[in-house]
């Protein structure tokens, strides 16, 4: 039997504007825990990100906007 994908949902902290598992604000990533890296998002809300972990554990592709990420990333450096 196949192991299930190890991913998970991410948010930023508001201390350090790293992504935890824990992390409660914007963006929300789909981090994938075999490969080491974000694999969807950015998504506005955690439930948009744990829908599409959902999707993308049905067999729908991940959807991953690099632009996006890190142009909000950047924002978040800017403010820390």
């Amino acid at each position: 039997m196949a192991r299930r994908r190890q991913i998970y949902v991410d948010g930023t902290d508001a201390i350090s504007g790293d992504f935890l598992g824990d992390g409660e604000l914007p963006p929300f990533v789909v981090f994938d825990a075999d490969a080491q890296c974000n694999i969807a998002g950015p998504f506005l809300t955690r439930d948009e990100a744990e829908t599409h972990r959902l999707e993308i554990l049905a067999g729908v592709e991940p959807r991953l906007d690099e632009r996006a990420l890190s142009e909000w990333i950047e924002r978040i450096d800017k403010k820390h």
